[in-house]
């Protein structure tokens, strides 16, 4: 009996032994700070630079939307991916994952109806996502519009 719980004993201090000796190097190395220019420039943030901000333009009478493509400028082609946004209202923060309405990818058209609520003031913004960054809010592709 007393060997048996010896034997347990020492299973786990050696596991304790190993853990400690795999885990220690790993502790250590999330706790160093991070260098000064971690942050500087674009090159440590997946996808560096964010695409081109879409122009969107807005048709009254048809609640129709139309926008440009957006590019990437680390491959100089089209996105792959647009989000569109709808808001009540206008709000005081973009690129929730709840107010993405619709999601365009090419080769589809460019251009989407409204056919939401119609009363108030709402806000509808068009973001091009490469896989990694998505284009800034801007009054280039953010329309905000009411109904009488």
């Amino acid at each position: 009996m007393r060997q048996k719980a010896a034997m347990k004993k020492n299973r786990f201090l050696l596991f304790c032994l190993i853990c400690g000796t795999l885990f220690f190097p790993v502790a250590c190395t999330l706790s160093e700070p991070l260098a000064e220019d971690y942050y500087a420039g674009v090159s440590k943030i997946g996808g560096g630079n964010p695409p081109s901000v879409p122009v969107v333009t807005f048709t009254a009478a048809t609640l129709r939307f139309d926008f440009s493509a957006s590019i990437d400028p680390e491959s100089g082609s089209e996105v792959g991916t647009y989000y569109i946004y709808i808001y009540n209202g206008v709000p005081d923060s973009y690129y929730g994952v709840r107010d993405i309405a619709r999601t365009i990818s090419p080769p589809d058209a460019r251009t989407f109806y409204y056919v939401g609520q119609q009363s108030g003031t709402h806000t509808a913004v068009v973001t091009g996502y490469d896989g990694y960054r998505e284009s800034a809010v801007t009054n280039q592709n953010k329309i905000v519009f009411s109904f009488p």
